[in-house]
Order: structure tokens, then C-alpha cells, then sequence
């Protein structure tokens, strides 16, 4: 198996920080190619026979890399229900199973797959008991904001969504979006995103931004499409408004069975079906390149939701030009554009007390549709001056979805500029993550060199940010 320059990157920044730690959290985009950079890892360590324990926590995930690691005949066993009991040096494990069983297993290296979910209590015995810990996920980030520094010492990256569309390993995509994020504030939260229940009979009450199905005609007919819902009964009616409009679809939801699931899977990609609603199922864990179109008929507060969620339709296909994303619901206002650079930290995330009052960084030109960032006051396209912006209370509605791609949102290429936006952004230490940032752009470590002049530009900025506010304050004193 050849990897890839950035998956020999990551492996060497393993090797490097498993000589002074022994727990360290590998942080890489959906479609990036984790499922072979774990063969590699398993491959160097049998041969220096070392027993491994790889956890995952959906028996897809087991299927999969069992599938994987045949292909390159590695021997394993399995600790999982419905598998055979053999025990090998290296076992692929449903966390659960290894948790009910009441296991204690002594293993020289563990693994853990989609390892955001590391924080949750059934993976706590496991990591307890680890001498080496190595967790994969594309989303570093845990939408109830518990740190993943309890669990990881070092956390490596190196390539992002942008690097990899622009080498052709992911496709690139086109967003449609409402131009305004509509307003849920009264919906309650459960475990940091919204309430599935109460969420469904709003938008019961509702209509979502622009017709589903008419916009799916539009912009994405015969593709075959992944629509986002909030729960059974939202997957079903959907479903059912697809077929009245003679497009077929069918519904996908964790009451199917696997062998619903694999006959659906199946008739999806001969094109037999053309659109799945889907809850939950398609977020994590499947890998199907010939998704060209996801539509998002859910909001959702979680960005792990909304990166995993995207991040199914990006890996490329024969038949895909550009993934097609239809947001009806505002959920790249609440989160930012697919591909957009971001700053992953151990420390996890703040909760806010209402996340949908904060003010979007991005905003749409309401001349000429341009999506740009809003600390500009003119639309870098058609001179239209944005009006001053207040918070108010939007109904979701019918209306026009508007075209919004990557080349409408300025990509920071100086380091000043990479500096100021992650001030912008909110970023913790945004002139560390700068020099990460060039230098990953460079293929390179960050020096002392890069974190100085990150710091002196740092400086440089507030002393100027300061300056401007004084002459503001100035100016009001004296009116």
C-alpha cells in the first residue's frame, strides 16, 4: 500500500512524539486516508510484535477495516458480538463489548477510531489501561466541549480540506445557502446540539428555507443525494415528498437492519435510488464516494455534525465533478465554509450559553449574493455597503437558496493576515497557530524563526487595533 506525501508526514510526527509520549491524537479530514495510515501503524508494529487492541464503536467500523486488512493480508481477531472468538495479536474491538465483557487486556499499543468520542465514559477503562494510545478522528472537537487533553498528550496535523481538494484528493464542492441563518434560540439543547424532539415539531411548523424537492430539481437532479433530517419520522415524511415527486428515495434510519442497509447502499450507487433521509447513520463511519449531492434539512449546533456530515459527499468519484451542498437550514453560517482553515486544540471548547444569538463571521451580499467575511463593510465584488447588523428573530421560510463557494471567502496568505484572522475567528494563541499554518502550507515543521515573527506581528496588530480605537474614542469624545 503506497501512502500518500502527507500520510509519510504524519506517520514520521508519530514516530517522533511516541519517543518522549505515549499518548498522542492524529487529527486528519474525512477522506484523508486514516484507514491506511492505520495499516502502516499495525504493519511496523507486529512486525515488532507488539499486540494491539483497535477499538472502534459501530460494527460497520469493524466490517470495514477487517475488509481493509485482509486486503493486505494482516491476520486478526475479533472481540465483538456475532464474531468469531479467536484471539490474535492484534483485535478488532466494539468498545462495547469489550466494556460488558468486563475485559482486562494487556496490549502494547491501543487504537482508537473516530477518537472525539475518547471523552465519553465507555472508553475510560480502556484508556486507563493502555501503555501506548493512538486516536484517529477528522474532528478534534467534542460538541459538549469536554476537553480531549484528559486523554491525549500531543495532538499532530498537517494536511486540511483545502490542501486536499487542491491536490485532487477530495473533490471540491458547491454550496447553496439561505442568505440568513434562521433562528432556533428556543429550541433546548441536549448534549450541546438541539433537541431532536422539540426540534422536528418546529420545523413540523415550519418550512424549511426553500422547497426540498424543488431545489434539488434545480441544482442536483439525477444525483445521487443524502438528505440531513432530525429524526425518523422527519427521514420518512421527507422521503415520502421525494416519491410523490416521482424521484426515488427511501429513508435511513438506526431501525434498519444491516441487510436494509446493504441492499440500500447497493441500489444507491447503481443509481437505482437517488436520494437517502437519512438520521445520524451517514455522519460517522461510511464511506460511499459516489455521493454527489448532501442537503440539510437539519440544523445542527455541532461543527463535528457538519464537517462529518459534508464530509461524506467529498471523497471523489468517476461520475462527481463537484459535490453539490444544499443548505436550507444556515448551518454553514453557524459554522463557516466547508473548507475552512481551523484551529484544533486539546483544551476543548468553551460552551457558550446560547450559541445562536453569537453574530455569523461570514455574511451575503444582498446585492450580488457574494459571501465574504463580515468585518468587511463592502462587498469586495459589487461595492454594496452592508448595513449595520442586528440580531432578530427569523422564522425558517420558503425561499431562494443562493450559490455561496469557496473562491467567495478570502483565503488568508500572508502571515499577517493568517494573524489577524485568527483573532477574528477567536482563536486562543493566534499567532502560534499562524506558523503552524505557514509552515504546513510550506511542507515543513514551524520554526522559532516563524513563532517570533507570528509574535511580533501579533504585537504589531493590537498596537494598531489600539491606536485605531483611541482615535475612534477621540473622535466620539469630541462630537
Amino acid at each position: 500500500m503506497k501512502l500518500r506525501d502527507y500520510q509519510i508526514e504524519l506517520m514520521q510526527l508519530a514516530r517522533d512524539a511516541m519517543q518522549t509520549t505515549k499518548k498522542i491524537l492524529i487529527v486528519a479530514p474525512t477522506g484523508a486516508g486514516k484507514t491506511a495510515l492505520i495499516i502502516e501503524m499495525i504493519k511496523n508494529a507486529l512486525t515488532k510484535n507488539k499486540k494491539i487492541l483497535f477499538f472502534v464503536h459501530q460494527k460497520k467500523l469493524i466490517e470495514q477495516t477487517s475488509i481493509a486488512l485482509k486486503k493486505q493480508n494482516i491476520d486478526h481477531g475479533f472481540l465483538a458480538a456475532g464474531y468469531p472468538k479467536k484471539t490474535r495479536p492484534l483485535m478488532l474491538c466494539m468498545i462495547q463489548t469489550y466494556n460488558r465483557r468486563e475485559l482486562t487486556i494487556n496490549a502494547d499499543l491501543m487504537i482508537i477510531d473516530e477518537a472525539h468520542r475518547s471523552a465519553s465514559n465507555i472508553y475510560t477503562k480502556a484508556i486507563l489501561n493502555s501503555q501506548y494510545l493512538i486516536g484517529l478522528t477528522a474532528t478534534p472537537e467534542r460538541t459538549d466541549g469536554k476537553p480531549l487533553g484528559d486523554y491525549f498528550q500531543k495532538m499532530i496535523e498537517t494536511v486540511t480540506i483545502k490542501n486536499l481538494i487542491d491536490k485532487n484528493y477530495l473533490c471540491s464542492y458547491e454550496l447553496y445557502g439561505a442568505a440568513v441563518e434562521a433562528d432556533f434560540s428556543n429550541v433546548k439543547k441536549t448534549r450541546g446540539d438541539y433537541d431532536a424532539k422539540q426540534l422536528s415539531q418546529v420545523l413540523n411548523k415550519n418550512t424549511i428555507t426553500g422547497d426540498a424537492v424543488a431545489h434539488y430539481k434545480k441544482y442536483a437532479f439525477k444525483k445521487r443525494c443524502v438528505v440531513m433530517c432530525v429524526n425518523v419520522e422527519h427521514a420518512k415524511s421527507v422521503a415520502e415528498t421525494y416519491r410523490a415527486a416521482g424521484i426515488s428515495a427511501l429513508y435511513l434510519a438506526g431501525e434498519c437492519s444491516d441487510l436494509y442497509q446493504k441492499i440500500l447502499f447497493k441500489k444507491f450507487e447503481s443509481g437505482e435510488i437517488h436520494v437517502i433521509t437519512c438520521v445520524n447513520l451517514l455522519i460517522e463511519g461510511v464511506d460511499i464516494p459516489a455521493i454527489e449531492c448532501v442537503q440539510w434539512l437539519r440544523p445542527t449546533q455541532s461543527l463535528i455534525v457538519y464537517m462529518q456530515g459534508n464530509g461524506r459527499g467529498l471523497r471523489p468519484h468517476s461520475e462527481k465533478k463537484a459535490l453539490i451542498i444544499l443548505d436550507h437550514v444556515g448551518n454553514y453560517l453557524r459554522h463557516g465554509l466547508p473548507c475552512e482553515e481551523r484551529s484544533w486544540s486539546l483544551d476543548g471548547r468553551k460552551k457558550n450559553k446560547d450559541k445562536s444569538e453569537k453574530i455569523e463571521n461570514i455574511t451575503t451580499c444582498k446585492s450580488c449574493f457574494l459571501v465574504y467575511k463580515s468585518s468587511i463593510k463592502i462587498c469586495p465584488h459589487c461595492g454594496f455597503e452592508t448595513e449595520k447588523r442586528e440580531r432578530k428573530i427569523y422564522e425558517t421560510q420558503e425561499g431562494e437558496l443562493k450559490k455561496i463557494t469557496e473562491a467567495k471567502q478570502k483565503t488568508p496568505k500572508t502571515m499577517e493576515e493568517i494573524v489577524i484572522y485568527g483573532i477574528e475567528k477567536g482563536y486562543k494563541n493566534p499567532e502560534a497557530w499562524a506558523a503552524h499554518i505557514i509552515a504546513s502550507r510550506q511542507k515543513r515543521k514551524p520554526t522559532a524563526a516563524d513563532f517570533s515573527a507570528a509574535k511580533k506581528l501579533r504585537a504589531k496588530i493590537d498596537e494598531r487595533n489600539h491606536a485605531l480605537s483611541s482615535v475612534k474614542f477621540n473622535l466620539d469624545f469630541s462630537e
